[in-house]
């Protein structure tokens, strides 16, 4: 027989075996200890039951009452009248006296909890016509927790709320530097004076005029050699020196590797301190800048190899491979339209734009895709220093490989300044506005053929037409225009920047 009864705390009904009668546990309700009483007792929670007298069997009742004790024998007394003989004879169930109720068991001790943090608990309480049954582990007593532990427990959790953490009481002193350094990335507008006064005060001589000049200062050079020379790096080993009159290092010295060092660790500390964060990025800077200065610029010099090893080569038939033939052979085209001396304004700008602005900003992207497709939370802001450093891998390596063949025992030292300081910012400027692209939309990150063609559209487009009219500009000495473009180039992603902080919800 199930035993019903209700908690005195919190009014919540519930029932339980027979055989639980007299066992402590937990109110489901708000878990505060409580006794089951006696079956006896318990049956008299249930409200009275009417039996109508005058039922032709009291068998058909839905359930019998309870039968109650015999009452005490009494002193017989004549009956005042007597039942009709034709109507069947139904006795009403003896009435339990209410001083002859079993007394019921004296209700539990007042816990000593601390009222003002269990009252929270109790709130959902069962209607009156539901008795949810205990769980065996309610039953077994497993539940109920020891008063004290409670009690330590929740004040625990009450008291964490008025009173500041010592990290929350950091931060609010820390705030005004906070805000400082979070408005660190304008740095990277400034590094791009080097190439505004370069432009301003008038860049270096002629080349042609430059070797002329040397070569009338030396003249035990031998000129033919000099003219016939198939490179600059070439032409300058022809020197006593190893460099023309007026160029800052030799043509055979290493010193440029020192130049990219100091680039790399001049942005690598701008970018561990300008957004505060909780971890250490220096592994996943480090790492996404040299594998996008290594890798990133060997497939930059593949898909140059492929692209003009292809030149007149035509493949028939239908597939992936086909496909992929042809866009090689476009990206080609590209780059000869972009390197022609006598193409035009708009072929120019295609080749840039198509040719050497979707090869460069693929490689810098795909380091990122790689961040943002490994499990874990990501911020928009590491997303976008992940972003940044991968241009500064490829800037810094284009710096490189530019010094070696084109600017050792040739230019001044200025040059220098403008390679490794601006223009790897140029790069990290249009590589974060990239990340920050991908971050805000991550629909076509799939690694499939049907998402190439929207990952370009939607994330390297942009940055490929900015990249695209810089480099048209410079061809087309519009070296103010080119300047101007740059400056385009910070206000772009300083717009994304700012879309995805108010996305964040930051001021």
């Amino acid at each position: 027989m199930a035993i019903r009864a209700s908690c005195s705390a919190c009014g919540a009904k519930f029932k339980a075996d027979d055989r639980h009668a007299g066992r402590t546990v937990a109110c489901p309700g708000c878990r505060q200890p409580l006794t089951i009483p006696p079956a006896e007792s318990a049956a008299t929670v249930e409200p009275d039951r009417f039996i109508d007298p005058f039922a032709e069997d009291a068998a058909a009742l839905d359930s019998p009452p309870v039968p109650a004790p015999p009452p005490p024998p009494r002193a017989s007394k004549a009956p005042t009248s007597k039942p009709a003989a034709s109507r069947p004879v139904v006795k009403k169930p003896a009435t339990k006296s209410p001083e002859r109720k079993p007394p019921l068991p004296p209700p539990p001790a007042e816990p000593t909890f601390d009222k003002e943090i269990v009252a929270g608990e109790a709130d959902t309480e069962l209607g009156d016509s539901q008795f949810p049954d205990l769980s065996e582990e309610d039953l077994a007593g497993e539940a109920l927790s020891p008063p004290k532990k409670r009690k330590q427990t929740l004040s625990a959790e009450v008291t964490d709320v008025p009173t500041a953490s010592p990290r929350k009481r950091r931060a609010a002193v820390e705030r005004p530097v906070t805000i400082w350094r979070q408005h660190l990335h304008w740095v990277l507008i400034l590094a791009l004076a080097p190439l505004v006064m370069s432009t301003v005060w008038g860049g270096s001589s002629d080349i042609m005029e430059q070797i002329q000049l040397s070569l009338d200062n030396h003249p035990e050079v031998n000129a033919s050699a000099v003219m016939e020379s198939t490179s600059l790096h070439d032409a300058a080993m022809q020197f006593p020196a190893h460099q023309l009159d007026g160029a800052f290092l030799p043509a055979d010295t290493y010193w440029h590797w020192g130049f990219a060092l100091a680039s790399s660790g001049l942005f690598l500390s701008l970018f561990l301190v300008m957004w505060p964060g909780k971890e250490s990025r220096v592994p996943a800077l480090v790492t996404t800048g040299v594998v996008t200065g290594t890798i990133g610029i060997l497939l930059l010099l593949g898909f140059q190899w492929v692209a003009f090893s292809t030149d007149g080569v035509m493949v028939r038939g239908r597939g992936i491979g086909v496909l992929l033939f042809y866009i090689v052979k476009f990206i080609g085209f590209s780059y000869r339209c972009a390197l022609d001396g006598n193409s035009g304004f708009l072929p120019s700008f295609f080749g840039f734009t198509f040719g050497v602005g979707l090869c460069e900003e693929l490689c810098k992207a795909l380091p990122v895709a790689f961040y943002l497709t490994r499990p874990g939370n990501r911020t928009f802001r590491e997303v976008c220093l992940v972003g940044l450093a991968s241009g500064v891998g490829f800037g810094v390596s284009e710096g490189i490989t530019y010094s070696s063949e084109y600017y050792n025992g040739i230019h001044d030292p200025w040059i220098y300044v403008i390679r490794f300081l601006s223009c790897v910012s140029l790069h990290a400027i249009w590589a974060g506005g990239v990340a920050l692209l991908m971050y805000r939309n991550q629909d076509y990150l799939e690694w499939a053929w049907e998402s190439v063609f929207f990952f370009v559209v939607f994330y390297l487009l942009a940055a490929m037409i900015l990249h695209g009219v810089y480099d048209t500009l410079l061809k087309q000495d519009h070296e103010l225009l080119a300047v101007m473009s740059a400056l385009v180039s910070f206000v772009w992603f300083q717009w994304i920047l700012s879309r995805a902080s108010q996305e964040a919800g930051e001021s």
